[in-house]
């Protein structure tokens, strides 16, 4: 059996216009949704920007507010720290005032007993008395201030 160009025409004929006609179809579809996406997309990096700048406004906002409550208390700490190392400096030189006044009133007076003699104070002297040596008197061991 031989077919005819004819034959071919009538039988490719509307399956190429079918298929033309679906690949326009298509083709318009694609092309629209490929704008429906780039208007997607612009919308969405107007509204990322848009966001971005209000949270980098926010973010300058918070970390001023942060670096002055820092800055409020180092200020406090430096306050409190200072206070503390006065309030110490002045009780360290009370103290070296009262030592000082207690140095002054031992140096100038040697601490005698004057109802003990000094031969006890000195076991040295005691144990050499104790074997028969010479005692030697109170009043020369005596120191006198």
């Amino acid at each position: 059996m031989q077919l005819s160009f004819q034959d071919y025409l009538i039988i490719l004929g509307p399956s190429l216009g079918l298929m033309s006609l679906m690949w326009h179809h298509f083709n318009t579809r694609f092309d629209k949704i490929d704008v429906r996406f780039q208007g997607l997309d612009e919308k969405l990096t107007k509204k990322i920007e848009h966001v971005e700048e209000k949270l980098t406004k926010k973010i300058e906002h918070v970390e001023e507010k942060l670096t002055k409550k820092i800055e409020h208390l180092e200020r406090n700490w430096d306050e409190k720290i200072n206070m503390a190392d006065t309030k110490l400096s002045e009780k360290l030189d009370t103290v070296r005032d009262r030592v000082s006044r207690i140095e002054g009133q031992l140096i100038p007076t040697k601490i005698v007993s004057f109802e003990v003699p000094f031969e006890e104070t000195s076991p040295k002297k005691k144990l050499k008395e104790q074997q028969g040596q010479k005692p030697s008197l109170p009043s020369q061991n005596r120191v006198l201030a």
